[in-house]
């Protein structure tokens, strides 16, 4: 689209960006290890034609809009030079010719007259147009000055005119060049008509025989002069050309940082909201906050192990199960698994949005939610019967859309909870106590169809709900026990199954009751499974997986393809051209309406403000601190870049007026030993410099290396001295040269005019460095000026009391010339320091924010499922998708904390809060141990209560790129003995007596279904018959032991130790023979 980039590529984050963000403006010189500064320059130079042409008219008109202060400022300052160069001109006619005639007087008038008309004209506010046309007008009058002074006859310089009609005057970079070259050919034919005109010749000769009164100019030196003034031309050109390109350069780069910096901060906007929608998948969104800063401030801190605990009384928890689920997974696919799945879970969310209940999470085909909490309810148990008594009634209609054969055991109690996130990885909002245990077992022991209560949830709802005596359920409580206080022990609690036709819903008149499934149905986006973009992989020996799905980057495309180059200058229609400026356009307006663009980049201008100066100098202060001082990209808008250009451009142009100064004294003999001597050490000193540049451009040359080499010499008083004496040698050579070579050789008019030529040279040296003060700059001419008229006095070449008063006029409009151009220069370079800055800081932000996006979405999504996702859909939180796979052996653990809830966990202690601080403690240090290398296979699922469930071999691209179809099998095993180790090291540390911790762990592979559970709130779930069949190896289970079946032990012999634990009964499955995992056997 036009040239602006999105990215940021610099490594701040390595990742996305980190390349943070693939810059556009220019390439980061330092980021190259292994090649050449000139390579890098090479490419970096190459990128620069896309700040100079933007190829979008979106992008020029809002330049254009925003650079209107800027016009303003350098009109100004020209027209103020101009009225200086014209009463300078109206005092050299006087000076000249003693009396002002008419005509000069009038032509003076006209030019002030129109001068401050077009000064007035920009106090007014004009669209660009307006300015263009003083531009135009001002250069012409410029060019009649010049003209005016050659007639007068004033050899007065040309240099501030060129510089104001070049520099100051805002111009098309194509007129500005072609005027140029216009220029350049008049000067070499004035040249040549003025020294080969015979007339000239004499007119000069009696000058000078009147001037000296014994010699006289020889023909050849004329010739060395017309070369001298031409060469001089070439100067000016040069200088005018190398400064106005790089102060549009600078202010173009500027502006596109500082939509850059926009966007960043808009995109870090983007995806803090996008956070925040995710967050509220995985908890609730009054939690998200709270949570969010909570994070922040651990992170900042460098605290891992930390908790989010709530205690609440007074809450309603509900658990589903789906009965006959197992039968309907042995039927289908995992892709129709996974949809049916959701499209269930889909009402069921709908119905929790209506009840105000808050959905806590899934287990397999178990859904459960709470009512009053997070946020405290009154009526928390009605709602919660009234939303059991909803999902079976939904569950009878799935059944007859869907043609299936499921029921749905749901289970209500009433208690105390404790909300919590715990872990590090897959971590969720979930809720904490045995009421939440009690809730689960009322689930599993209901009857298909009906919602089973507790007496606690009987006592709040008997009044609404006709109920039926449920069997008696013995459950862990905290029971009161004397002295002893609270004690858990089992108790005998009473059950009720609730009267369907006693719902609320129910016995609503005819219309609501019957519109409660179309009310659910409308507030999905799609009615059926076939509408969902599905993605199946059928994982079997020799299969194919996608290759693009790894190489799908989160989210980075979208803030990236806006700002593609290539998009905008493929021709197009108009449609398709509004089309492709559309998120472009929608930048602009945002920051038109925000008044940041005009505000931002107004900032560039020259201020008087102390205070904003000040705040700018502390920041570059801060930027080149001994502790930044290798930190940081370099850019070719960087300060450091922009002095070694002023470095480079400087030695140039001492060399250039170096030979410049050889041609005037060739004709000399013999030429003076000190001219000499003080030419040959110039010459060495910055033939040093440029080999060493040689050198360093040409060889490798590590980025911290380079970024510590720019920022030394970077240093304001080593960039000022160094400066200030290169812009210091030709004035310096010129005294020399008029002291030991000139002087002896021709006359003092002849002096004067070749003074006037290296003078415009000496000049314009000061007017090159953009990174050195104005102050400096202006201080440097004028001490340049001074010295040269001391030198002339001293030799006593001027002898002509008019050349005297000639050459003091120049110096007012030369010093405000110098002064005008360096402050704009000077200020446009510090600014463009200030937009870089700023950029890099809004990418860094968003980068950042991004980052924890991406982190924050791993956590719910394994990120070879989320890449899969994010090439069916741009936004999984609001758009309908499904993922499900089928992996033939898998490997699954499940572990648990077997005497946690029983021996650590009291509720009439800080709510229990305090435990589960441990047993956030004890997940997290199991978290910690899958960032080994050696563990990259195996990946958390869930933690239930004190359970921690594990699978490996799940991605099936490793599996694609895996030889050995073993290797994530045995990282799980090594990670289940980890787990016991990790234990053992806690209970060290932490645990002061003999009740340990103990952990027992159930293993299992084969094959699974792997998909996301929910749409709304997704959940990355793995389940299928091996999944059950762990689960119940880690319940019956030994403390200390790992225990699998038999197939896992013949799978598994070659690689570990095994002991016979015998035959083990296993709910759908019968007996079955088990083993004890006991150590890794090393060959």
């Amino acid at each position: 689209m036009c040239a602006v980039s999105s990215g940021l590529k610099h490594g701040a984050n390595g990742g996305h960006s980190s390349g943070y963000f693939d810059i556009y403006l220019t390439q980061d010189l330092s980021s190259r290890t292994g090649s050449s500064l000139t390579n890098r320059i090479r490419l970096a130079c190459g990128e620069i034609r896309r700040i100079w042409n933007f190829g979008c008219y979106v992008l020029e008109d809002y330049f254009e809009e925003v650079s209107l202060p800027h016009t303003i400022y350098s009109i100004r300052a020209a027209l103020k030079v101009l009225i200086a160069m014209t009463l300078s001109w109206l005092i050299a006619c006087l000076i000249q010719s003693h009396s002002l005639k008419a005509p000069w007087f009038s032509s003076a008038i006209i030019l002030i007259t129109g001068e401050l008309t077009m000064y007035t004209t920009t106090l007014s506010k004009l669209p660009t147009i307006p300015y263009s046309v003083c531009s135009l007008c001002g250069g012409l009058i410029a060019m009649v000055l010049e003209l005016l002074f050659a007639v007068q006859g004033a050899i007065l310089p040309s240099v501030p005119l060129y510089m104001l009609l070049f520099i100051l005057f805002p111009m098309s970079w194509r007129v500005l060049v072609a005027i140029s070259a216009i220029k350049m050919i008049a000067c070499v034919t004035l040249n040549f008509v003025i020294f080969i005109c015979p007339s000239e010749m004499e007119t000069v000769n009696r000058t000078a025989i009147d001037h000296d009164g014994a010699r006289t100019i020889p023909f050849d030196f004329l010739h060395s002069e017309r070369l001298i003034h031409n060469l001089q031309c070439i100067g000016i050109i040069f200088t005018i050309l190398f400064t106005s390109f790089r102060l549009r350069l600078r202010r173009r780069a500027a502006f596109l940082r500082m939509i850059e910096a926009f966007q960043a901060r808009d995109w870090g906007k983007q995806v803090i909201s996008q956070q925040f929608r995710w967050i509220d998948t995985i908890m609730p969104s009054v939690v998200s906050k709270k949570y969010m800063h909570l994070r922040k401030e651990k992170l900042r801190q460098g605290k891992r192990m930390w908790i989010y605990s709530e205690s609440m009384d007074n809450v309603s928890i509900l658990f589903a199960d789906i009965a006959g689920f197992t039968q309907v997974c042995a039927q289908k696919s995992a892709t129709q698994v996974v949809s049916l799945l959701n499209d269930l879970y889909r009402y069921f969310d709908d119905l929790c949005g209506i009840f105000n209940c808050e959905k806590i999470g899934t287990l397999g085909d178990c859904y459960y939610c709470v009512a009053g909490c997070p946020v405290p309810q009154s009526n928390h148990a009605e709602a919660c019967v009234e939303m059991g008594l909803g999902l079976c009634r939904i569950m009878k209609r799935f059944n007859k859309s869907y043609q299936e054969r499921m029921n749905l055991r749901v289970g209500v109690h009433t208690g105390k909870v404790n909300a919590a996130i715990i872990g590090q990885q897959r971590f969720r909002y979930d809720v904490y106590s045995y009421d939440v245990s009690i809730a689960n077992a009322l689930a599993n022991c209901g009857l298909p169809g009906r919602v089973h209560i507790s007496e606690a949830t009987y006592t709040l709802v008997k009044h609404v709900y006709e109920v039926a005596t449920g069997p008696g359920l013995d459950v862990k409580q905290e029971i009161r026990s004397g002295l002893a206080g609270m004690v858990l022990g089992r108790t005998r609690i009473k059950s009720f199954f609730v009267n369907p036709r006693s719902s609320v819903l129910y016995n609503a008149p005819v219309e609501k009751s019957i519109t409660l499934f179309q009310r659910l149905k409308a507030r999905r986006k799609l009615d059926s499974i076939d509408d969902f973009p599905h993605s199946i992989v059928d994982f079997e020996d020799g299969g194919t997986v996608d290759e693009g799905v790894m190489n799908t980057s989160f989210s980075t495309e979208q803030y990236r393809s806006i700002w593609r180059s290539d998009q905008l200058r493929t021709p197009v229609g108009i449609e398709d051209k509004t089309k492709l400026y559309r998120p472009l356009l929608t930048i602009i307006n945002e920051m038109r309406g925000q008044q940041e663009g005009l505000m931002k980049f107004s900032d560039q201008l020259p201020t008087k403000s102390g205070t904003r100066l000040f705040q700018l100098w502390l920041t570059e202060l801060s930027d080149r601190s001994p502790d930044n001082a290798n930190e940081g990209p370099v850019y070719m808008d960087s300060l450091e870049y922009s002095y070694a250009i002023d470095v480079f451009g400087t030695v140039g142009m001492c060399l250039f007026t170096l030979m410049v100064s050889w041609l005037s004294v060739l004709e000399s003999d013999p030429i003076h030993l000190g001219f000499r001597l003080f030419s040959i050490a110039e010459v060495i000193c910055e033939a040093v410099i440029i080999t060493l540049v040689i050198w360093y451009t040409e060889h490798p040359i590590s980025p911290k290396c380079l970024q510590g080499k720019l920022r030394l010499i970077s240093l304001k008083l080593v960039k000022e001295c160094t400066l200030f004496l290169l812009t210091s040698i030709p004035t310096i050579r010129l005294v020399l040269w008029l002291q030991w070579t000139v002087g002896q050789m021709y006359s003092s008019g002849l002096v004067n005019r070749l003074v006037l030529d290296l003078q415009v040279l000496v000049t314009c040296i000061h007017i090159l460095p953009a990174t050195s003060s104005a102050i400096v700059r202006s201080l440097g001419c004028l001490l340049t000026l001074i010295t040269l008229r001391l030198v002339l006095n001293w030799t006593g070449k001027v002898v002509a009391e008019e050349f005297v008063e000639l050459e003091e006029l120049q110096w007012f409009p030369i010093l405000l010339m110098v002064y005008f151009i360096t402050r704009l220069n000077h200020h446009s370079c510090r600014h463009g320091f200030r937009a870089l800055r700023e950029a890099l800081s809004a990418r860094q932000r968003a980068d950042e924010e991004e980052k924890e996006a991406r982190d924050l979405l791993e956590n719910i999504v394994p990120p070879y499922v989320l890449n899969r996702v994010m090439l069916l859909c741009k936004d999984p939180v609001k758009e309908p998708w499904t993922y499900a796979v089928s992996l033939p052996n898998a490997g699954v653990m499940f572990a648990s904390v077997s005497n946690f809830f029983s021996t650590y966990y009291r509720e009439d202690y800080k709510g229990g809060e305090s435990a589960l601080v441990l047993l956030n403690a004890i997940i997290s240090s199991f978290d910690g141990l899958l960032s080994r290398p050696t563990l990259a296979e195996v990946e958390k699922i869930k933690t239930m209560n004190d359970c921690y469930m594990a699978a490996s071999g799940l991605n099936p691209n490793k599996l694609a790129e895996t030889a050995d179809s073993k290797t994530h099998l045995v990282a799980l095993m090594d990670f289940c003995f980890l787990m016991i180790d990790a234990m053992e090291e806690f209970n060290a540390n932490y645990i002061v007596g003999s009740e340990n911790f103990e952990l027992k762990i159930g293993y299992n592979c084969g094959a699974v279904t792997a998909g996301i559970i929910g749409i709304r709130k997704p959940f990355y779930d793995v389940w299928g018959d091996t999944v059950n069949v762990a689960s119940r190896m880690h319940m019956t289970g030994k403390p200390g032991i790992v225990q699998v079946p038999s197939h896992v032990y013949d799978q598994l012999k070659a690689q570990y130790e095994f002991e016979s634990l015998g035959e083990v009964f296993v709910r759908g499955k019968g007996l079955i023979n088990t083993y004890s995992c006991t150590q890794k056997r090393y060959t």
